[in-house]
């Protein structure tokens, strides 16, 4: 009896490695050339911010500088008490006519119903003087 043996089943192929030093080697190579060139980004951003910092920094401190020559150039104004005095008389005033006005808007002062015939009495004495 002859017994057959199948060499083409997959348990007998040669299987491929899939972790094997060559995969291994490669992989560490392209990380580490992914790393390298992720350090050499931001060092690169971080030295472009650095001289833009240092270029905002001169800005800063020749502003201030200028601040410090126009400050001393022209000092600010001290309060005139004169001038305070006016404008509290001022406003008082303008307090005192707003009263008026509204007292005359509102009619509170005097009589304010016309006494009947004072027109024809009016123009009557009028007359009379004229003529």
């Amino acid at each position: 009896m002859t017994q057959q043996i199948n060499l083409f089943n997959p348990i007998f192929l040669q299987q491929k490695k899939i972790f094997s030093a060559r995969t291994m080697a490669l992989a560490l190579a392209v990380l580490f050339v992914g790393t390298a060139g992720l350090n050499a980004y931001g060092n690169w951003r971080v030295t472009n911010m650095q001289k833009e910092a240092d270029v905002g920094a001169a800005l800063l401190e020749g502003r201030k500088a200028r601040l410090a020559s126009v400050t001393a150039e022209f000092p600010p104004r001290q309060k005139n008490p004169a001038v305070d005095a006016e404008l509290a008389e001022a406003e008082g005033q303008l307090a005192a006519l707003r009263q008026v006005s509204g007292v005359l808007e509102r009619g509170e002062l005097g009589n304010t119903r016309a006494m009947p015939n004072t027109s024809a009495h009016w123009h009557a004495s009028t007359s009379m003087a004229c003529g």
